[in-house]
Protein backbone atom coordinates (compact mmCIF):
# COMPACT_ATOMS: atom_id res chain seq x y z
CA UNK A 1 0.00 0.00 0.00
CA UNK A 2 0.92 3.69 -0.92
CA UNK A 3 0.77 5.59 1.91
CA UNK A 4 -1.89 8.67 1.66
CA UNK A 5 1.19 11.33 1.58
CA UNK A 6 2.50 9.74 -1.27
CA UNK A 7 -0.67 9.36 -3.57
CA UNK A 8 -0.92 12.95 -2.86
CA UNK A 9 2.37 13.72 -4.16
CA UNK A 10 2.44 11.73 -7.56
CA UNK A 11 -1.19 13.14 -8.41
CA UNK A 12 0.56 16.84 -8.12
CA UNK A 13 3.60 15.36 -10.08
CA UNK A 14 1.33 14.10 -12.60
CA UNK A 15 -0.57 16.73 -12.69
CA UNK A 16 2.09 18.96 -12.82
CA UNK A 17 3.95 17.12 -16.13
CA UNK A 18 0.30 17.23 -17.59
CA UNK A 19 -0.04 20.84 -17.32
CA UNK A 20 3.68 21.13 -18.53
CA UNK A 21 2.76 19.01 -21.31
CA UNK A 22 -0.38 20.32 -22.49
CA UNK A 23 1.41 23.84 -21.53
CA UNK A 24 3.73 22.69 -24.67
CA UNK A 25 1.50 21.40 -26.65
CA UNK A 26 -0.25 25.11 -26.71
CA UNK A 27 3.07 26.81 -27.50
CA UNK A 28 3.35 24.42 -30.29
CA UNK A 29 0.00 24.75 -31.61
CA UNK A 30 0.31 28.62 -31.04
CA UNK A 31 4.05 27.99 -32.96
CA UNK A 32 2.31 26.27 -35.78
CA UNK A 33 -0.82 28.43 -35.99
CA UNK A 34 1.67 31.63 -36.22
CA UNK A 35 3.87 29.90 -38.82
CA UNK A 36 0.66 29.42 -40.91
CA UNK A 37 -0.20 32.85 -40.74
CA UNK A 38 2.99 33.81 -41.40
CA UNK A 39 2.93 31.88 -44.51
CA UNK A 40 -0.42 32.54 -45.21
CA UNK A 41 0.76 36.50 -45.14
CA UNK A 42 3.73 36.13 -47.39
CA UNK A 43 0.92 33.65 -49.87
CA UNK A 44 -1.17 36.98 -49.54
CA UNK A 45 1.56 39.39 -50.42
CA UNK A 46 2.53 37.37 -53.34
CA UNK A 47 -0.97 37.21 -54.68
CA UNK A 48 -1.67 41.06 -54.24
CA UNK A 49 1.69 41.26 -56.06
CA UNK A 50 0.14 38.84 -58.72
CA UNK A 51 -2.64 40.75 -59.15
CA UNK A 52 -0.66 44.25 -58.82
CA UNK A 53 1.46 42.49 -62.19
CA UNK A 54 -1.28 41.58 -63.51
CA UNK A 55 -3.56 45.00 -63.21
CA UNK A 56 -0.25 46.52 -64.69
CA UNK A 57 0.35 44.63 -67.43
CA UNK A 58 -3.35 44.93 -68.68
CA UNK A 59 -2.89 48.11 -68.51
CA UNK A 60 0.22 48.08 -70.56
CA UNK A 61 -1.32 46.34 -72.83
CA UNK A 62 -4.53 48.32 -73.28
CA UNK A 63 -1.98 51.17 -73.99
CA UNK A 64 -0.32 49.25 -76.62
CA UNK A 65 -3.27 48.72 -78.18
CA UNK A 66 -4.27 51.88 -77.62
CA UNK A 67 -1.03 53.39 -79.19
CA UNK A 68 -1.39 50.62 -82.51
CA UNK A 69 -4.60 52.00 -82.88
CA UNK A 70 -3.81 55.19 -83.38
CA UNK A 71 -0.58 54.52 -84.74
CA UNK A 72 -2.49 53.07 -87.65
CA UNK A 73 -5.13 55.89 -87.90
CA UNK A 74 -2.15 58.27 -88.15
CA UNK A 75 -0.19 56.23 -90.51
CA UNK A 76 -3.67 56.31 -92.57
CA UNK A 77 -4.24 60.00 -92.40
CA UNK A 78 -0.74 60.51 -93.32
CA UNK A 79 -1.53 58.55 -96.10
CA UNK A 80 -4.05 59.91 -97.02
CA UNK A 81 -2.32 63.72 -97.01
CA UNK A 82 0.76 62.35 -99.00
CA UNK A 83 -2.01 61.16 -101.82
CA UNK A 84 -3.30 64.60 -101.68
CA UNK A 85 -0.14 66.52 -101.87
CA UNK A 86 1.16 64.62 -104.23
CA UNK A 87 -2.43 65.55 -106.07
CA UNK A 88 -1.77 68.81 -105.45
CA UNK A 89 1.77 68.68 -106.81
CA UNK A 90 0.55 67.34 -110.01
CA UNK A 91 -2.10 69.84 -110.44
CA UNK A 92 -0.03 72.96 -109.19
CA UNK A 93 2.95 70.93 -112.17
CA UNK A 94 -0.09 71.64 -114.74
CA UNK A 95 -1.20 74.50 -113.85
CA UNK A 96 2.20 76.02 -113.84
CA UNK A 97 2.66 74.72 -117.53
CA UNK A 98 -0.08 76.42 -118.41
CA UNK A 99 0.76 79.33 -116.91
CA UNK A 100 3.95 79.23 -118.46
CA UNK A 101 2.17 78.89 -122.05
CA UNK A 102 -0.02 81.43 -121.61
CA UNK A 103 2.86 84.07 -120.89
CA UNK A 104 4.44 83.12 -123.82
CA UNK A 105 1.01 83.53 -125.83
CA UNK A 106 0.42 87.28 -123.66
CA UNK A 107 4.08 88.13 -124.42
CA UNK A 108 3.47 87.71 -128.65
CA UNK A 109 0.60 89.04 -128.56
CA UNK A 110 2.20 91.93 -126.64
CA UNK A 111 5.28 91.76 -129.61
CA UNK A 112 2.19 92.23 -131.93
CA UNK A 113 0.24 95.31 -129.86
CA UNK A 114 3.71 97.18 -129.50
CA UNK A 115 3.99 97.00 -132.70
CA UNK A 116 0.56 98.18 -133.89
CA UNK A 117 0.91 100.78 -131.39
CA UNK A 118 4.20 102.20 -132.63
CA UNK A 119 2.55 102.17 -136.17
CA UNK A 120 -0.61 104.23 -134.38
CA UNK A 121 1.98 106.46 -132.66
CA UNK A 122 3.84 107.37 -135.85
CA UNK A 123 0.46 107.83 -137.37
CA UNK A 124 -0.58 110.18 -135.13
CA UNK A 125 2.84 111.96 -135.01
CA UNK A 126 2.22 112.73 -138.99
CA UNK A 127 -1.45 113.13 -138.50
CA UNK A 128 0.02 116.09 -135.36
CA UNK A 129 2.66 117.52 -137.49
CA UNK A 130 -0.34 117.88 -140.33
CA UNK A 131 -2.79 119.71 -138.18
CA UNK A 132 0.29 121.78 -136.54
CA UNK A 133 0.72 123.03 -140.60
CA UNK A 134 -3.26 123.80 -141.31
CA UNK A 135 -3.62 125.13 -137.28
CA UNK A 136 -0.98 126.81 -135.77
CA UNK A 137 -2.36 128.22 -132.87
CA UNK A 138 -3.40 124.39 -131.93
CA UNK A 139 -1.58 124.65 -128.97
CA UNK A 140 -2.79 127.41 -127.65
CA UNK A 141 -6.68 126.55 -128.21
CA UNK A 142 -5.93 123.04 -126.53
CA UNK A 143 -4.20 125.24 -123.53
CA UNK A 144 -7.77 127.13 -123.05
CA UNK A 145 -9.57 123.74 -123.29
CA UNK A 146 -7.67 122.12 -120.38
CA UNK A 147 -7.58 125.01 -118.18
CA UNK A 148 -11.34 125.21 -118.80
CA UNK A 149 -11.96 121.39 -117.55
CA UNK A 150 -10.00 121.82 -114.91
CA UNK A 151 -11.65 124.46 -113.66
CA UNK A 152 -14.96 122.62 -114.37
CA UNK A 153 -13.94 119.77 -112.30
CA UNK A 154 -12.21 122.26 -109.43
CA UNK A 155 -15.86 123.90 -108.72
CA UNK A 156 -17.75 120.93 -109.14
CA UNK A 157 -15.83 119.19 -106.56
CA UNK A 158 -16.08 122.60 -104.69
CA UNK A 159 -20.08 122.35 -104.88
CA UNK A 160 -19.86 117.93 -104.14
CA UNK A 161 -17.97 119.46 -100.81
CA UNK A 162 -20.53 121.85 -99.57
CA UNK A 163 -23.32 119.16 -100.22
CA UNK A 164 -21.35 116.52 -98.53
CA UNK A 165 -20.74 119.04 -95.65
CA UNK A 166 -24.81 119.55 -95.38
CA UNK A 167 -25.26 116.02 -95.78
CA UNK A 168 -23.41 115.05 -93.06
CA UNK A 169 -24.57 118.08 -90.72
CA UNK A 170 -28.54 117.15 -91.60
CA UNK A 171 -27.32 113.22 -90.65
CA UNK A 172 -25.94 113.84 -87.39
CA UNK A 173 -28.57 116.42 -86.67
CA UNK A 174 -31.02 113.22 -87.38
CA UNK A 175 -28.83 111.20 -84.98
CA UNK A 176 -28.92 113.53 -82.15
CA UNK A 177 -32.97 114.00 -82.60
CA UNK A 178 -33.09 110.17 -82.71
CA UNK A 179 -31.07 110.07 -79.17
CA UNK A 180 -26.79 110.05 -78.81
CA UNK A 181 -27.55 107.12 -76.65
CA UNK A 182 -29.21 104.29 -78.02
CA UNK A 183 -30.09 100.92 -76.64
CA UNK A 184 -30.61 98.08 -78.55
CA UNK A 185 -31.68 94.78 -76.42
CA UNK A 186 -31.33 90.82 -78.44
CA UNK A 187 -33.33 87.73 -77.81
CA UNK A 188 -31.28 84.53 -78.40
CA UNK A 189 -33.20 81.81 -78.69
CA UNK A 190 -33.17 79.17 -76.40
CA UNK A 191 -30.32 76.83 -76.02
CA UNK A 192 -30.77 72.79 -77.06
CA UNK A 193 -29.94 71.88 -73.30
CA UNK A 194 -32.32 74.50 -72.10
CA UNK A 195 -35.18 72.90 -74.20
CA UNK A 196 -34.28 69.38 -73.27
CA UNK A 197 -35.07 70.53 -69.45
CA UNK A 198 -38.00 71.98 -69.96
CA UNK A 199 -37.08 75.52 -69.87
CA UNK A 200 -39.48 78.02 -71.38
CA UNK A 201 -39.27 81.69 -72.67
CA UNK A 202 -40.81 84.75 -70.05
CA UNK A 203 -40.84 87.13 -72.70
CA UNK A 204 -43.40 88.50 -74.95
CA UNK A 205 -43.27 90.48 -78.02
CA UNK A 206 -45.89 92.46 -78.99
CA UNK A 207 -46.97 92.26 -82.54
CA UNK A 208 -47.62 95.67 -83.83
CA UNK A 209 -44.35 97.17 -81.47
CA UNK A 210 -40.66 96.44 -81.91
CA UNK A 211 -39.38 98.69 -79.08
CA UNK A 212 -41.40 96.92 -76.76
CA UNK A 213 -40.37 93.90 -74.39
CA UNK A 214 -42.53 92.05 -72.08
CA UNK A 215 -41.37 89.90 -69.37
CA UNK A 216 -43.66 87.87 -66.97
CA UNK A 217 -42.03 87.06 -63.41
CA UNK A 218 -42.62 83.64 -60.92
CA UNK A 219 -45.58 85.66 -59.70
CA UNK A 220 -47.02 85.88 -62.80
CA UNK A 221 -46.62 90.16 -62.94
CA UNK A 222 -45.68 91.40 -66.44
CA UNK A 223 -42.79 93.89 -66.77
CA UNK A 224 -42.74 96.16 -69.69
CA UNK A 225 -39.17 97.41 -70.82
CA UNK A 226 -38.53 99.58 -73.99
CA UNK A 227 -35.98 100.38 -76.11
CA UNK A 228 -34.75 102.09 -79.16
CA UNK A 229 -35.01 98.48 -81.05
CA UNK A 230 -35.93 94.64 -79.71
CA UNK A 231 -34.22 92.09 -82.25
CA UNK A 232 -35.89 88.87 -82.34
CA UNK A 233 -34.69 85.15 -81.47
CA UNK A 234 -34.61 85.04 -85.01
CA UNK A 235 -33.23 88.03 -86.49
CA UNK A 236 -30.06 87.37 -88.25
CA UNK A 237 -26.86 88.57 -88.18
CA UNK A 238 -27.46 91.01 -91.16
CA UNK A 239 -30.50 92.37 -88.97
CA UNK A 240 -28.96 93.03 -86.24
CA UNK A 241 -25.84 95.31 -87.60
CA UNK A 242 -28.25 97.28 -89.77
CA UNK A 243 -29.13 99.75 -86.79
CA UNK A 244 -25.59 99.67 -86.00
CA UNK A 245 -23.57 99.95 -88.43
CA UNK A 246 -25.34 103.44 -89.52
CA UNK A 247 -22.79 105.59 -86.98
CA UNK A 248 -19.59 104.51 -89.49
CA UNK A 249 -21.29 107.42 -91.37
CA UNK A 250 -20.91 109.58 -88.30
CA UNK A 251 -17.48 108.20 -87.46
CA UNK A 252 -16.16 109.22 -90.89
CA UNK A 253 -18.07 112.86 -89.89
CA UNK A 254 -15.85 112.87 -87.31
CA UNK A 255 -17.85 112.15 -84.48
CA UNK A 256 -16.45 109.90 -81.25
CA UNK A 257 -18.74 106.67 -81.63
CA UNK A 258 -18.72 103.66 -79.17
CA UNK A 259 -20.73 100.60 -79.50
CA UNK A 260 -20.64 97.54 -77.12
CA UNK A 261 -22.92 94.77 -75.81
CA UNK A 262 -23.75 94.35 -72.30
CA UNK A 263 -25.49 91.30 -70.74
CA UNK A 264 -24.62 88.55 -68.69
CA UNK A 265 -22.18 85.06 -69.51
CA UNK A 266 -23.85 83.32 -72.12
CA UNK A 267 -26.39 85.76 -73.43
CA UNK A 268 -24.62 86.01 -76.80
CA UNK A 269 -22.72 89.08 -76.56
CA UNK A 270 -19.27 87.45 -78.60
CA UNK A 271 -21.58 85.86 -81.19
CA UNK A 272 -23.50 89.23 -81.47
CA UNK A 273 -20.08 91.58 -81.28
CA UNK A 274 -17.93 88.98 -83.44
CA UNK A 275 -20.17 85.75 -84.46
CA UNK A 276 -18.43 82.86 -86.67
CA UNK A 277 -16.25 83.74 -89.98
CA UNK A 278 -19.04 82.93 -91.85
CA UNK A 279 -21.40 85.17 -90.37
CA UNK A 280 -19.49 87.85 -88.73
CA UNK A 281 -21.12 90.07 -86.19
CA UNK A 282 -21.36 93.94 -85.57
CA UNK A 283 -17.33 94.38 -85.27
CA UNK A 284 -16.41 92.64 -89.02
CA UNK A 285 -19.68 94.63 -90.49
CA UNK A 286 -18.79 97.81 -89.09
CA UNK A 287 -15.19 97.68 -90.26
CA UNK A 288 -16.86 96.69 -93.62
CA UNK A 289 -18.71 100.01 -93.72
CA UNK A 290 -15.93 101.65 -92.64
CA UNK A 291 -13.19 100.71 -95.24
CA UNK A 292 -16.28 100.86 -97.87
CA UNK A 293 -16.89 104.55 -97.45
CA UNK A 294 -13.08 105.40 -97.01
CA UNK A 295 -12.99 103.76 -100.39
CA UNK A 296 -15.78 105.47 -102.00
CA UNK A 297 -14.60 108.96 -101.04
CA UNK A 298 -10.92 108.31 -102.07
CA UNK A 299 -10.77 110.77 -104.83
CA UNK A 300 -12.18 113.60 -102.73
CA UNK A 301 -10.45 112.55 -98.99
CA UNK A 302 -7.22 110.85 -98.05
CA UNK A 303 -7.73 108.97 -94.39
CA UNK A 304 -5.63 107.66 -92.12
CA UNK A 305 -7.10 105.20 -89.74
CA UNK A 306 -5.38 103.25 -86.86
CA UNK A 307 -6.17 101.22 -83.77
CA UNK A 308 -5.37 100.21 -80.51
CA UNK A 309 -6.93 97.68 -78.13
CA UNK A 310 -7.01 97.89 -74.30
CA UNK A 311 -8.13 95.68 -71.52
CA UNK A 312 -9.76 97.42 -68.25
CA UNK A 313 -9.69 94.95 -65.53
CA UNK A 314 -9.80 96.46 -61.65
CA UNK A 315 -10.11 99.85 -62.63
CA UNK A 316 -6.59 99.01 -64.50
CA UNK A 317 -5.84 99.69 -68.19
CA UNK A 318 -3.66 97.87 -70.20
CA UNK A 319 -2.75 97.84 -73.44
CA UNK A 320 -2.77 94.34 -74.91
CA UNK A 321 -1.14 95.47 -78.21
CA UNK A 322 2.30 95.57 -76.24
CA UNK A 323 3.97 92.22 -75.62
CA UNK A 324 5.63 91.88 -72.14
CA UNK A 325 9.13 91.98 -73.96
CA UNK A 326 8.64 95.22 -75.54
CA UNK A 327 7.22 97.15 -72.09
CA UNK A 328 10.60 95.38 -70.80
CA UNK A 329 12.22 96.76 -73.26
CA UNK A 330 10.58 100.82 -72.97
CA UNK A 331 10.80 100.50 -69.35
CA UNK A 332 6.99 100.71 -69.36
CA UNK A 333 5.58 100.23 -65.81
CA UNK A 334 1.62 101.29 -66.52
CA UNK A 335 -0.37 102.68 -68.92
CA UNK A 336 -2.78 106.79 -67.88
CA UNK A 337 -5.55 108.09 -69.44
CA UNK A 338 -5.28 111.05 -70.22
CA UNK A 339 -6.76 114.38 -72.25
CA UNK A 340 -4.29 116.20 -74.81
CA UNK A 341 -4.69 119.97 -75.85
CA UNK A 342 -7.33 119.08 -78.26
CA UNK A 343 -9.67 117.82 -75.67
CA UNK A 344 -8.61 114.03 -77.01
CA UNK A 345 -8.97 111.31 -74.61
CA UNK A 346 -5.67 108.95 -75.41
CA UNK A 347 -3.82 106.53 -72.83
CA UNK A 348 -0.07 107.76 -72.25
CA UNK A 349 2.36 105.22 -73.25
CA UNK A 350 0.08 102.88 -75.20
CA UNK A 351 0.88 101.36 -78.76
CA UNK A 352 -1.54 102.25 -81.95
CA UNK A 353 -0.62 100.45 -84.70
CA UNK A 354 -1.88 101.86 -88.42
CA UNK A 355 -4.54 99.73 -90.73
CA UNK A 356 -5.32 100.10 -94.57
CA UNK A 357 -7.84 97.09 -94.66
CA UNK A 358 -10.20 95.38 -92.57
CA UNK A 359 -7.60 92.23 -92.76
CA UNK A 360 -5.11 94.23 -91.11
CA UNK A 361 -7.90 95.26 -88.05
CA UNK A 362 -8.70 91.00 -88.47
CA UNK A 363 -4.92 90.54 -87.79
CA UNK A 364 -4.49 92.89 -84.81
CA UNK A 365 -6.89 91.36 -83.18
CA UNK A 366 -5.71 87.88 -83.67
CA UNK A 367 -2.33 88.93 -82.14
CA UNK A 368 -4.19 90.64 -79.53
CA UNK A 369 -5.54 87.48 -78.68
CA UNK A 370 -2.02 85.69 -78.35
CA UNK A 371 -0.93 88.59 -75.76
CA UNK A 372 -1.39 87.84 -71.88
CA UNK A 373 -4.73 89.06 -70.76
CA UNK A 374 -6.82 88.67 -67.80
CA UNK A 375 -9.75 86.32 -67.86
CA UNK A 376 -12.22 88.67 -66.16
CA UNK A 377 -14.58 90.70 -67.45
CA UNK A 378 -13.42 93.68 -70.09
Amino acid sequence: PIPSCGLASLRRAASEKEAALISKMDMAETEKLNAVLEKQKEIDQIRKENSDAQSRYDELELKLNKLKGEYEIETARWSEKCTKLEGRVQAAEEKDEKIIQACKKLFQDFQGVRIGLEEIRSGKIDEVEKMNEFFPNVQELLTKTLNFNAQLVKDTMEKYKKELSLRRKYFNLVQELRGNIRVFCRVRPMLPFELKKGYTSCLKFPAAEDFVLNVTDQAGVVHTFEYDRVYKPKMPQHGVSEDTTEYIQSVMDGYNVSIFAYGQTGSGKTYTMDGPSDNPGVNTRALNALFKTVEERTPMFEYTISCNAYEIYNDKVNCLLTSPKEKKEKGISGYKVKTDENGEVFVWNSKRMEVTNEQDVMDMMAARLRLPRHTGDR
